[in-house]
């Protein structure tokens, strides 16, 4: 059995975790299962849930607390709100556009306070999220 191992060490720059990672493509593999990469680390359990409701488990310990500030504007939004907003947004997705799981919707917003409501509202609503930073010039794009 002929592999070609490419080993990578990294250190992730806010914890200085060294996190190692192989790279192996068998040559004698199937074309699906070439170039796979494993992590040397153990697996991590991915709860069973949206995202959206993954992230609010833990809003109400936190109701009153500053989710997102804007520190340009002063503008901001509690976990609370935050929660209100995007499950507002949610339910005029599906009432007043009559979207429906799976639709896509294109989030079109520079960095500002209400994204995480843009992105978490549709999401609520099992729509698939896509998003644009109208402050990008071409050559970002590429």
């Amino acid at each position: 059995m002929s592999a070609n191992i490419l080993r990578c060490l990294t250190r992730h720059a806010s914890s200085k975790q060294l996190l190692k990672f192989t790279v192996v493509s068998n040559k004698s593999s199937s074309r699906k299962n070439s170039n796979i990469v494993h992590s040397l680390l153990p697996n991590v359990d991915i709860p069973n849930v949206s995202v959206p409701d993954y992230l609010f488990q833990n809003f109400s310990k936190f109701p009153n607390k500053i989710a997102v500030e804007c520190v340009a504007t002063g503008k901001k939004f509690t976990y609370e709100e935050l929660r209100t907003k995007s499950k507002n947004l949610n339910r005029a997705l599906r009432k007043k556009l009559k979207l429906q799981k799976g639709d896509v919707v294109a989030v079109l917003l520079p960095n500002v306070p209400e994204y995480p409501i843009c992105i978490l509202g549709p999401l609520q609503a099992s729509l698939t999220v896509t998003t644009i930073n109208p402050l990008y010039t071409p050559v970002l794009w590429i």
